[in-house]
C-alpha cells in the first residue's frame, strides 16, 4: 500500500536530509531546550493554574511529536521498547495528568532532555554540520546524560524531602543535598 502524502511529508521532516528537514529538527531542539528550561524553572513551584495550563499545552505538543514519530516508525513495537520512548511517555503523562495527581511528578519532566541528543537524525545533522560536535560528541553526550541525572536526582530529592527535611527549602538546597 502506498504511503499517504502526509505521512511521507512527516517522515521526510523527521528523517530527511533537506534544508527544510534540518530546520524542522533544529526547531525541535530549540523547543526541547525551551521546555527543559521551563521544567527546571517551574519544578520547585507548587503548580499554579497558569503553570498547569502551560504544562498541559506543552504536553499536547510533545504528545503530537511523539505520535508523529510513532506513526512514521518502521517498527512501532521496537520504538515503544526504547528507553527514550519510555522517558517521553513519562514526561507526557506527568504533564497531561498533573492537574489530577496529588503527587508532584515534576522531576520526571527533566527526562525530556534524554531525547535531545539521542535522536539518530539530530546526531547525524550535528556531525555533518559542526566540526566542534564531531570532535567532542562523546563528551557532549556524556555531559547531557550527567546533566539529566543531576537534575532528575535533584528534583526527586526536592519533591520527596521538601516539607519533611528542614534543610531542603529551595531547589538549590536539594542540589547541594
Amino acid at each position: 500500500m502506498a504511503e499517504s502524502k502526509l505521512k511521507q511529508t512527516v517522515r521526510l521532516l523527521y528523517t530527511g536530509s533537506s534544508k527544510a528537514a534540518k530546520r524542522f529538527r533544529y526547531t525541535l531542539i530549540v523547543f526541547d531546550l525551551f521546555t527543559i528550561a521551563f521544567f527546571i524553572v517551574t519544578a520547585p513551584d507548587h503548580p499554579a493554574p497558569h503553570i498547569l495550563a502551560a504544562d498541559f499545552a506543552l504536553g499536547l505538543v510533545i504528545l503530537a511529536d511523539f505520535l508523529a514519530r510513532l506513526w512514521i516508525a518502521p517498527s512501532k513495537l521496537r520504538m515503544l521498547r526504547q528507553l527514550y520512548t519510555l522517558a517521553d511517555v513519562l514526561v507526557i503523562l506527568s504533564l497531561l495528568l498533573a492537574p489530577f495527581l496529588a503527587a508532584n511528578l515534576s522531576f520526571l519532566r527533566v527526562l525530556r532532555a534524554l531525547r535531545l541528543l539521542h535522536s539518530y537524525h539530530v546526531l547525524r545533522d550535528l556531525r555533518a554540520e559542526t566540526a566542534f560536535f564531531r570532535r567532542n560528541e562523546d563528551v557532549i553526550v556524556a555531559c547531557v546524560n550527567l546533566g539529566v541525572f543531576i537534575f532528575v536526582t535533584t528534583a526527586l530529592v526536592f519533591v520527596l524531602q521538601r516539607g519533611r527535611n528542614p534543610d531542603i527549602v529551595t531547589y538549590l538546597d536539594a542540589l547541594y543535598f
